[in-house]
């Protein structure tokens, strides 16, 4: 983020936790376009783009019902990484990961591959917020869904299908 600190933006979280929930819906309908997955669209939006293009313009969208925020570190803890005299603790959160690109037709390392990736270390505590609206009346369908999706969300991340980005999404309530 802007003070160098791990964060995951909101988008990534929306996409990922939308998939989970549509990976539910699937399975509890049986058939496209069930019951839960209206309950998907009324939560997360629909995506016209997806639709094709000869029925896209045919239907107005449906807006979001939700609105995620991006995770980030719970802010007295960022603060307290900003100051100078923590720069070695802020500098421990994360690590370089090196990795080089494998010819195919030889089985080796290409000449000249080597990169590296900022990856953040096991354990760090990232908070996001979910903003319903309307405020206070989400339906008991809608709940459930995004309970179910959030328990199934286990990677995050660009290579979260090599290893990396594995999480725990919960909800904690205000109420």
């Amino acid at each position: 983020d802007s003070d160098a600190l791990p964060f995951v933006p909101g988008k990534t979280i929306t996409g990922i936790w939308r998939d989970a929930c549509e990976q539910i819906a699937s399975g509890l309908d049986g058939i496209p376009g069930g019951h839960w997955s209206t309950w998907v669209e009324w939560l997360f939006g629909s995506q016209p783009a997806l639709e094709g293009a000869a029925n896209r313009h045919d239907r107005v969208p449906i807006p979001a019902h939700v609105s995620i925020r991006s995770a980030r570190m719970p802010k007295a803890l960022r603060e307290a990484l900003t100051q100078a005299a923590f720069a070695p603790h802020k500098q421990a959160l994360t690590w370089l990961k090196p990795g080089v690109e494998i010819d195919l037709e030889q089985g080796w390392a290409k000449e000249e591959q080597l990169r590296f990736e900022e990856v953040v270390r096991p354990g760090v505590h990232l908070d996001g917020t979910v903003d319903m609206e309307p405020e206070d009346s989400m339906p008991d369908p809608a709940e459930a869904l995004l309970w179910a999706g959030a328990r199934i969300v286990e990677r995050i991340g660009g290579k979260r299908r090599r290893g990396l980005g594995r999480c725990n999404l919960t909800i904690k309530s205000d109420a």
